[in-house]
């Protein structure tokens, strides 16, 4: 089963790229339609859900300065794009944490699969 999770996450990371690898500063924070988690702001989300994750599986927290203030739940996207990190920074980040995530969750104990999610 954690070969079918690993390949699932690896392929959300590639799917999210191909999403947002040609969108402009103004499109990654656009909110049309009343939209309010834009593309970086999502981006971001996901880069603390990563962390998070590793967290779960033993690891410190390595987030970025500002990130958690910028990305959390309950945080408010704006329209601004100087506001957040580059789509090409955003997706780096991603990665960097997808990749620290997936080591730390291939080395757990098995058993650790078994305890109740805290």
């Amino acid at each position: 089963m954690l070969r079918h999770l690993v390949r699932q996450y690896g392929f959300n990371l590639h799917f999210t790229k191909m999403l947002v690898g040609d969108l402009t500063p103004e499109q990654m924070c656009a909110q049309p339609a009343g939209v309010v988690n834009h593309a970086a702001w999502s981006l971001g989300h996901l880069v603390l859900s990563a962390d998070q994750l590793a967290q779960l599986v033993g690891l410190d927290s390595d987030l970025p300065d500002g990130y958690d203030a910028l990305f959390s739940a309950g945080s408010r996207p704006t329209e601004d794009p100087p506001t957040y990190p580059s789509r090409d920074e955003l997706l780096a980040e991603l990665e960097r944490q997808h990749a620290r995530a997936l080591e730390a969750v291939e080395r757990l104990d098995p058993e650790a699969w078994g305890q109740s999610h805290p």
